[in-house]
């Protein structure tokens, strides 16, 4: 048995990351407008897929559009567990 390991890698193919050390595996996209962030549940189970479209808020009653994604490269944080979509977020949506 491995022990996991809460490490995010440069990907080897495709995509900007890699999560592949631990039971969830998961493999984050170059451009976060243009990817999908893709998860594989422990044991090769389900593999889900999940794409940012904005920013909203909600209180629980009304909710608003704050801002849509936009083109923003994937960088892995110096702590090599996280990664940061800079600037991500066109600016704000009236309505």
């Amino acid at each position: 048995m491995v022990e996991s390991e809460e490490q995010i890698l440069p990907a080897t193919a495709g995509g900007a990351a890699e999560a592949t050390h631990g039971q969830h595996k998961v493999w984050f996209p170059q451009d976060i407008y243009n990817g999908v962030i893709t998860m594989t549940m422990p044991n090769g189970g389900k593999h889900l897929k999940s794409r940012v479209l904005g920013l909203s808020y909600s209180d629980g009653i009304n909710s608003v559009l704050i801002a849509l994604t936009t083109n923003s490269i994937g960088q892995i944080l110096l702590s090599g567990n996280q990664v940061i979509y800079t600037d991500a977020f066109a600016s704000t949506v009236e309505g």
